[in-house]
């Protein structure tokens, strides 16, 4: 191989600067495909930036709400009434808090061993509850007013089900269900009751993997409430056992076995999210819709809606799959859904966050949340001794964002060419606050250190005066249309890195223009 140098007619002057416009990571985090597979659009890395299709955005941060937790908030349940008053509790290992009110908690409201809790609202004709079990402590009770605990419950036919064996809950055609803890079995009760007798059901004979129920949930075929519901039942080896129909005691087929579905084995108890009329599960091969499990199609890693990044849910699977803390959570009027990723249990997590209308990802780092929980349109998470109020304002905690992106190598239409990049231009918006760091990598040999060294300090330069690497963007202006030169950088593809740190500011990118000179063609 060799280059060919370019070649000009006798005085004739030749153009040798070029350029090209190339989209921001707005379609989120590729942690799947090889740098030189990657399509433009897509990230190799972005912590804590926001894909959301047109432009990516720093995340908003976490608010202090709650404090004085003696330990870490396991459970948080939000409680709504018939008159729409709420409340949010917090769970621990001491008991059940208020944390409906901003500042320092009282006294419990109710005293548990075991913070890590199911809980489900279920309202009859007179009544509103908030259920919590954890499978160690009687099941409680809330109505809006009092707190109680229940022993027991008798089982038509025979027996009784202490409640201290319940692990989990699900509502159902206007019917409370109950998951015993390490069993085949689910309870019912009558319609629209939640007292009296319970019925049992058993699951066994359709549980050709083993173990036991997991969870139960919801699902709903037609985005509706009515009598397309079904329910799913979720073992911990990884099927799904779906029945349709309003009444399990029905003798004229009014209760059907619609299937049981494999799919791989769902992380922890907090495995559902209902995203629209889906079911979204949280298994050790990623995020799956129910829909896409029935569908006939087998079950791979790349029919999961977390397939881009199939390597990183698969290695933390594998690393932390024993771990209280697995969560399917998310902020649906800010189009945000979190995997929550105990990395040690009750101290320190990660996040992987989804943009639920481009479906592009990010990784959440900077919040060790152990739960979360909506209250009144609004994300809580439960941190070592508090509660914070996430996706509000733009600090952790007093603390800054920082958000990393380096996005995909492109070659600008000519592989076969040498290229000298003389100026790089993100066109960002920003406000005062933020403080933004540019580089550019070549040919696929990364500088990017994510631990923030290779950025060089941060000074109170202006920004035309900045240098490269070190430039304070703290502007109210918007946007920054200002050129930056890479230095010494030549070579057939470039992909550009950045860092945003937010010290109480707002930063989004959607373009960036490339001007280069082209060198040598390598022909044969």
């Amino acid at each position: 191989m060799r280059r060919e140098p370019l070649k000009t007619k006798a005085g004739q002057h030749q153009e040798i600067d070029d350029g090209k416009s190339t989209i921001a990571p707005v379609k989120g985090w590729n942690a799947r495909d090889p740098d030189a597979a990657m399509k433009e659009g897509y990230a190799k890395y972005l912590e804590n930036m926001v894909p959301t299709g047109t432009e990516v955005r720093l995340r908003s941060g976490v608010s202090s709400h709650a404090t004085g937790f003696g330990a870490a908030v396991k459970t948080l349940m939000a409680y709504q009434s018939a008159a729409g008053v709420g409340k949010l509790f917090a769970a621990n290992n001491s008991g059940i808090f208020d944390a409906t009110s901003a500042g320092a908690i009282g006294a419990t409201v109710m005293a548990l061993t075991d913070g890590w809790c199911s809980h489900i609202n279920f309202r009859t004709s007179s009544s509103s509850y908030l259920f919590v079990a954890n499978g160690v402590d009687t099941v409680k009770t809330y109505d809006g007013t009092t707190w109680a605990s229940v022993a027991s419950w008798s089982i038509n036919g025979g027996g009784t089900l202490t409640s201290s064996d319940v692990i989990n809950f699900c509502m159902h055609q206007r019917r409370l269900w109950l998951v015993k803890k390490d069993s085949a079995d689910a309870y019912y009760f009558d319609v629209n009751a939640v007292a009296g007798n319970v019925t049992l059901f058993p699951l066994g004979g359709y549980m050709s993997k083993g173990g036991f129920i997991l969870a139960a949930y919801t699902w709903t075929l037609d985005g509706g409430a009515g009598p397309e519901d079904l329910i799913a039942f979720v073992t911990s080896e990884g099927q799904v056992i779906v029945y349709a129909g309003t009444d399990p005691a029905s003798t004229t087929g009014e209760w059907l076995l619609r299937g049981s579905y494999n799919m791989p084995a769902p992380l922890g108890r907090r495995c559902g999210y209902k995203l629209g009329g889906d079911l979204l599960l949280l298994t050790e091969g990623g995020v799956y819709s129910l829909s896409s499990i029935v569908s006939g199609k087998a079950v791979t890693q790349d029919l999961a809606m977390s397939d881009l990044i199939r390597p990183e849910m698969t290695a933390a699977a594998r690393a932390y799959s024993g771990k209280r803390g697995w969560q399917l959570a998310g902020l649906l009027s800010q189009n945000i859904l979190f995997v929550n990723v105990p990395t040690a249990e009750a101290s320190a997590s990660y996040q992987y966050g989804m943009n639920t209308t481009s479906r592009g990802w990010w990784k959440n780092v900077g919040w060790s949340a152990f739960c979360f929980e909506e209250f009144n349109s609004q994300l809580y998470a439960g941190f070592d001794t508090k509660v914070g109020k996430a996706l509000d304002g733009a600090l952790d905690f007093a603390a800054n964002v920082t958000g990393y992106a380096r996005g995909h190598y492109d070659y600008c239409g000519e592989r076969t060419r040498e290229k000298f990049w003389q100026l790089v231009r993100p066109l960002v918006k920003v406000t005062s606050g933020i403080s933004l760091s540019i580089g550019l990598d070549v040919d696929f040999s990364s500088t990017l250190d994510f631990g923030g060294t290779t950025f060089g300090s941060f000074g109170a330069d202006f920004f035309d005066a900045g240098e490269w690497d070190e430039a304070v963007w703290g502007w109210d202006e918007t946007p920054v249309l200002d050129w930056f030169t890479p230095g010494a950088k030549s070579g057939y593809c470039a992909a550009v890195r950045l860092r945003a740190v937010s010290n109480g500011g707002t930063f989004s990118w959607s373009v960036t223009d490339l001007v280069y000179e082209r060198g040598a063609r390598v022909v044969g």
